[in-house]
């Protein structure tokens, strides 16, 4: 059996600059990552009267609302199902299934929008 000397391989527990490399790439991938739902909710004002224009604009918002509630609650459910799939069928299947949906998505969307 080798043994290994982790002191010398972690970063120690005092070490002011690892802890602030730590919490500023924490930080900004938190804000990548929630960037999306934060342009939404920001300008969702402003296009909630396109999404839904035949109706009343507090209908609209609480459209608009109601769109930005499903997407926030499917993330953690498909989270858990393309997790669970990774588990028993590995990462590579998952991952064939993600992008082929994707360029389905990307074709529907041009067709739809007549490009």
């Amino acid at each position: 059996m080798i043994k290994t000397n982790t002191s010398k391989t972690l970063p120690h527990k005092n070490d002011t600059n690892w802890r602030l490399k730590a919490i500023m790439g924490g930080s900004i991938g938190n804000l990548v990552e929630w960037y999306d739902w934060y342009a939404y909710s920001a300008f969702s004002l402003y296009f909630a009267g396109s999404f839904f224009p035949d109706s009343n604009p507090t209908v609209q918002l609480i459209n608009t609302a109601g769109i930005f509630a499903v997407g926030f609650l499917m993330r953690p459910i498909g989270g858990y199902l393309f997790g669970k799939n990774c588990r028993y069928k590995g990462p590579k299947r998952v991952y064939d299934f993600i992008r082929f949906t994707d360029v389905f998505r990307l074709i529907t969307n041009c067709i739809f929008a007549g490009i």
